[in-house]
């Protein structure tokens, strides 16, 4: 009886968590979801969160804790990579945002929305 509830417990978790399942974004994926749309964020460890517009000429706005910042963004090997950080993967979060990814399971931060246009 103990096996069968570790078993319930342990596939509940695997199903629970898409990043363990490694259902990430391909990179016509991740530019169709970001380009020419703006992003709010925050970083799951460190108290950060803003939000970025992702232009569809690959620059990059954004307002991390009341500072505006530029930069580029661009996908590699399917992954989004912006100027002021990582290439990182791109997960679904199952409510309509993303997890970047970092090393293929740890989430690092959520993206809570994206809309269409710059809305910075």
């Amino acid at each position: 009886m103990k096996i069968k509830i570790i078993l319930t417990g342990i596939s509940f978790l695997f199903f629970s968590f898409p990043a363990l399942s490694g259902d990430f974004l391909s990179g016509d994926q991740i530019t169709k979801a970001f380009s020419g749309k703006t992003i709010q964020w925050e970083h799951m460890f460190k108290d950060k969160s803003g939000k970025s517009y992702f232009s569809t000429d690959g620059k990059l706005t954004g307002i991390k804790n009341s500072s505006i910042r530029e930069g580029k963004w661009h996908v590699e090997n399917d992954e989004l990579c912006v100027s002021w950080g990582k290439c990182l993967a791109i997960e679904p979060d199952g409510k309509g945002g993303f997890y970047k990814v970092k090393n293929g399971t740890k989430q690092v931060v959520h993206i809570k929305s994206v809309t269409d246009g710059n809305n910075l």
